[in-house]
């Protein structure tokens, strides 16, 4: 039986599930709002989105912001951990494009 360390469980939520990647990087670019996020990625769905947010706000990765105004309104924002990690998605690019070359 292998035996799952608490760092490969996190990136298994990470790298598991279906759109977080590209949630984190349509937010490298800066804070979006809801609706931003849902024009941007094709083919998610408004609950998937939803859940996937609330899931990287609970790991500390994405910031939700909710202002008090009329209309109120949310947004979301990579914190320090989330700008370290999508940072470590440009090695990923490298070494899958070099495996294509």
């Amino acid at each position: 039986m292998i035996k799952i360390s608490g760092n490969q469980s996190i990136l298994g939520q990470i790298f598991g599930k279906k759109w977080i990647v590209t949630i984190l990087c349509s937010l490298k670019a800066g804070e979006k709002r809801f609706n931003q996020l849902f024009s941007e990625i094709n083919g998610v769905s408004t609950k998937t989105l939803s859940e996937r947010l609330s899931e990287l706000v609970r790991m500390g990765i994405v910031e939700r912001k909710s202002f008090r105004e009329t209309p109120p309104h949310v947004e979301y924002s990579l914190t320090e951990k989330g700008k370290e990690l999508v940072t470590s998605f440009s090695i990923i690019e490298d070494i899958v494009s070099k495996w294509n070359s």
